[in-house]
């Protein structure tokens, strides 16, 4: 399962980030609401959190936004990737 985590994200981000810079409201969303669901099967709680804010933001329309947020998004996913490969070495 964590293989999965950590195969499948980097797609889920590459979506989020085309969608963003695209305007795709709906696809942006969709993405960032499979990673904050996938963020969650492993407890890692700040990239939910984050997340769940840049999904509500997307979700009000407001995805210019969403900077800062998005590349904090990608900065814990590189947290929570290397704890997850820490523990499963």
């Amino acid at each position: 399962m964590i293989e999965l985590f950590l195969t499948d994200t980097p797609a889920r981000f590459a979506e989020m980030d085309t969608a963003l810079n695209q305007g795709q409201q709906q696809d942006f969303v969709r993405a960032v609401h499979s990673i904050k669901g996938a963020s969650s099967n492993f407890g890692a709680d700040d990239l939910h959190d984050l997340c769940a804010e840049v999904e509500q933001m997307g979700r009000a329309g407001k995805m210019t936004e969403t900077g800062e947020k998005t590349r904090a998004i990608h900065e814990e996913f590189e947290r929570v990737r290397a704890a997850l490969l820490a523990e499963v070495a």
